[in-house]
């Protein structure tokens, strides 16, 4: 399974979040899911994932289901 980090993107290095912002702006990163808090009263996060990786299962899911 994967490892999860939940760090806001203000904590980061500021290259980190120039990068995460170009992607997510660029279409490249897309949102999965909706925001959530850790615990009340904290920070709202929201995962990100990589539009590239999502296409591709979607086409693989209809490609077994004998879609196009």
């Amino acid at each position: 399974m994967g490892d999860s980090n939940n760090t806001p993107i203000e904590k980061l290095a500021p290259q980190y979040k120039v990068v995460i912002t170009q992607l997510y702006e660029s279409g490249e990163l897309i949102e999965s899911g909706r925001a959530f808090t850790l615990y009340p009263g904290s920070d709202s996060f929201r995962k990100l994932k990589s539009a590239e990786r999502s296409e591709r299962n979607i086409s693989e899911i209809k490609t077994a289901k004998g879609e196009r």
